[in-house]
């Protein structure tokens, strides 16, 4: 009897909610439609028909519902939300609704492929660098070209890292650039060179815990053992370099081709102990600056091989493994992809793909993992093409390049009304 109960309530509570749901998407669509029409007659020289609008959307709504509507809207429809009135201006720039709509985005979990071409340095190929957004779905379609003269990305540029819509890279002459194309605005910031005899890599992410966005610089020498490996941590918040940690006993391993991969406020790079051949993984942890060991499947640790780098894969940590090289393709003939499954758990190592391409041109590289379960590998002639794991298929895309890289993006407000630290934040956008 109580487990008929149970299921009457269930099914009554699945009603109510669904009832729910229909007339907040149905008060959603009458609201934006309110909001198109305002937008649209917002240089209208009526103004009482626009005073009359105003009032109607701001105060016969609560605030609260109010941002519970404005976070689903997407960033371009929220930005014009803001000529609205000022109490939605104060809204939407509010770091909390910044907060709340990166959430709301976050969980529909609807990415884009950032696809960025003439990616390499200006002496081999003179042309400005573009950025051009992809539908992350099986068909790949160009959704839109993103708008950097703003920035002045004059030449190559290099990814650093992505991160809730912000996009982190090292140009010349210019030092780091942290860029949200959705809202137009970018920061940029110097870097102190260290000697000439050090090289650094570097890495970008969010820490949660102090909700900040840093850049990591490692800096290490390559041919000086006595050199002690350190690294630096810019926070965008204050818009300064702040921290600087000794990486102890550690020494970078700079014939990988990976570098800096992060993980849950975690940075992460290829390692090897002093004085070694065994390779590792060290981390450091953006919120309490703690320096960590991480082992490699034994297949790797032991591995002379230099063709492997390390990646994100479905939020675990991974690690692609090339072999194979081929000359005469200029591509390798295989990769295995190892997953840690349980972080910080050695024996959790497990070898969740390979990809055996000897027959197809070979692979240049994984690009990267997309929702749908496909990969996006670089294949023979520069081409981007799908591989499925299921049926291991290879399809062409058709977006080919000379040079290009993918990365997982998607739209967001952070940096809108942010600190204007000594005039550094920029936008695009008229406030």
């Amino acid at each position: 009897m109580s487990d008929c109960v149970d299921e009457e309530l269930q099914e009554e509570q699945s009603q109510i909610l669904k009832h729910i749901r229909g007339r907040l998407d149905w008060l959603v669509s009458m609201f934006f439609q309110k909001i198109k029409s305002l937008y649209n007659n917002r240089h209208s020289n009526n103004v009482v028909r626009r005073t009359k609008l105003r009032r109607t959307m701001s105060d016969d709504l609560h605030e609260e519902l109010v941002a519970e509507i404005l976070k689903r809207l997407p960033v371009k429809s929220l930005l014009q939300c803001r000529s609205v009135c000022k109490s939605w201006y104060a809204l939407i720039t509010n770091p909390s609704f910044v907060s709340l709509h990166l959430a709301h985005t976050t969980e529909a979990n609807k990415p884009y492929s950032l696809v960025i071409k003439d990616c390499i340095p200006v002496s081999i190929n003179p042309k400005k660098p573009q950025f051009v957004l992809h539908n992350d779905d099986v068909s790949f379609s160009e959704y839109k070209q993103l708008d950097s003269s703003y920035v002045g990305f004059f030449t190559y540029v290099n990814f650093v890292g992505s991160s809730n819509g912000l996009i982190c890279f090292l140009a010349p002459k210019k030092g780091l650039i942290v860029w949200n194309p959705a809202i137009g605005a970018f920061i940029t910031t110097s870097l102190c060179e260290i000697c000439k005899e050090t090289y650094s890599v570097f890495g970008f992410g969010f820490d949660r815990k102090n909700n900040d966005y840093k850049v990591v610089r490692i800096v290490y020498a390559l041919l000086d053992a006595s050199f002690p490996s350190f690294a630096e941590i810019f926070q965008l918040s204050s818009n300064s370099w702040k921290s600087t940690v000794t990486l102890k006993n550690l020494d970078y391993d700079v014939n990988s081709i990976g570098s800096c991969v992060e993980l849950n406020g975690v940075f992460h790079w290829f390692a090897r102990m002093r004085n070694g051949t065994k390779k590792t993984i060290a981390s450091l942890n953006l919120s309490n600056e703690a320096i960590q060991e991480l082992m490699l499947p034994h297949a790797l640790a032991e591995s002379s091989n230099r063709g492997c780098c390390l990646t994100v894969y479905n939020e675990s940590l991974a690690a692609i493994d090339y072999r194979g090289f081929s000359t005469e393709q200029f591509a390798y003939l295989r990769c295995s992809i190892w997953v840690m499954k349980e972080y910080g758990a050695a024996e959790s190592w497990t070898k969740q793909f390979t990809i055996d391409l000897q027959n197809h041109g070979g692979i240049g590289s994984v690009l990267s993992f997309q929702e749908n379960g496909r990969i996006l590998i670089k294949v023979s002639r520069n081409q981007i093409a799908s591989y499925d794991p299921r049926t291991q298929r290879v399809t062409p895309i058709g977006v080919c390049e000379d040079f290009f890289e993918v990365h997982s993006y998607m739209e967001s407000l952070v940096l809108l009304g942010g600190k204007r630290n000594n005039s550094m934040v920029k936008t695009s956008i008229e406030e």
